[in-house]
């Protein structure tokens, strides 16, 4: 729930929403980050647990792993990246990968600790 402490600092959410919302959170933080909340009316509880889009009247609320975007290597930690990819893609990389990335555009996307 990157977006929590934006949402309790908004005008735009009401003081019920927040309590839930703290609630929400404090539970959360207590389980896997696997684990989840949906917000939603009880005529939508079926189509927000079992479909993929889940209910266009609902909230769903989940902690997942902070994510972090990258357009250069000065705060990444280059040996756990390699060791990411070699181990998601089960190959080793070429040993200018680096070298070439830095004369290119790039972004990297990181799930976590370097988990993804």
């Amino acid at each position: 729930m990157d977006e929590y402490q934006s949402l309790f600092d908004s005008k735009n959410v009401s003081s019920e929403d927040k309590n839930k919302l703290s609630y929400i959170f404090k539970i959360l933080s207590h389980l896997p980050n696997t684990s989840s909340a949906a917000i939603t009316p009880s005529s939508e509880l079926i189509h927000q647990l079992f479909t993929h889009l889940g209910s266009q009247h609902g909230t769903l609320l989940r902690l997942g792993l902070k994510m972090t975007s990258h357009n250069n290597l000065d705060f990444i930690n280059v040996s756990r990246l390699i060791n990411l990819l070699e181990s998601s893609f089960g190959k080793q990389l070429s040993s200018n990968y680096f070298t070439r990335l830095q004369t290119l555009p790039f972004q990297i996307y990181l799930a976590g600790d370097y988990k993804g």
